[in-house]
């Protein structure tokens, strides 16, 4: 499997607003990068065009050599998953059945051990049986975190690139902690890259191996998160009074907002 996704110079203009403006980026398996800014930065239209959501006008965005509009829909749902901020079904299935949607690109065969270790690490078991709406958003979100995975099961573990809208936003503290822990273990295992926009800065420094920061379609700083997460950057592009310490128990970057 071609191990990097690479775009260069993206941009997107939708009337006389340009959304997103010369972004250049490589995703290499196993990382997790944390895509942050403030509202209306352009972070879930990136993530979009990385998926082939949107289409690639101005720029090219590829898998290995072959851009993203080359490869047919099945093959390219068998490399990359998308967990979207808001999911609408126009349908009540049990949640089993959300979850084996995941494995529709790899044929017929619903291969129920994978449905069930996905639903188990994602803490979707106690959910069995139950219909998606009457879930919680909490508990859609993880509905929709396993079947994403089950989407990028090969062999023992997901294999690939998976983006993640805001999933922890609607989550307690527990599962927050819990999907953003599951999401770095697998990807140091080096078969899995994780994009993941994250709103909350110290989950994204806390987690992420890189983090970038977008202002008006741009990225305006990249790097690890001691190189992004600090004072004068926060306060510059998000226009925020903060302090930025280290965590009790490591040197990872916390912001904290002045009162």
């Amino acid at each position: 499997m071609d191990n990097r996704l690479t775009a260069e110079r993206l941009r997107l203009d939708r009337g006389k607003r340009r959304l997103i403006d010369d972004v250049s980026l490589t995703l290499d398996a196993g990382e997790m990068v944390a895509l942050i800014g403030p509202n209306g930065a352009g972070k879930s239209t990136l993530l979009r065009l990385l998926t082939g959501y949107l289409p690639v006008r101005f720029g090219e965005c590829r898998i290995g050599e072959l851009p993203l509009d080359r490869w047919s829909p099945e093959t390219l749902s068998r490399r990359r998953a998308v967990m979207l901020q808001h999911t609408q079904l126009r349908f009540d299935w049990q949640v089993e059945s959300i979850v084996a949607m995941g494995r529709a690109p790899w044929g017929k065969k619903q291969e129920q051990d994978i449905i069930q270790q996905v639903m188990a690490l994602t803490d979707c078991l106690p959910l069995a049986g139950r219909h998606y709406a009457t879930l919680s958003g909490g508990e859609q979100q993880r509905v929709q975190l396993a079947r994403s995975l089950a989407q990028l099961w090969q062999d023992d573990g997901p294999q690939g690139w998976l983006f993640l809208d805001e999933p922890t936003s609607a989550l307690d503290l527990y599962h927050q902690q819990q999907l953003l822990r599951l999401m770095k273990n697998l990807t140091q295992k080096g078969n899995l890259h994780v994009c993941v926009v994250l709103h909350d800065l110290n989950l994204a420094a806390l987690w992420a191996d890189r983090i970038l920061l977008l202002h008006q379609g741009k990225v305006v700083a990249q790097g690890t998160p001691e190189e992004v997460i600090v004072q004068p950057i926060i306060e510059k592009w998000y226009g925020a009074e903060v302090r930025v310490e280290s965590h009790p128990d490591r040197e990872t970057p916390q912001v904290f907002l002045m009162q």
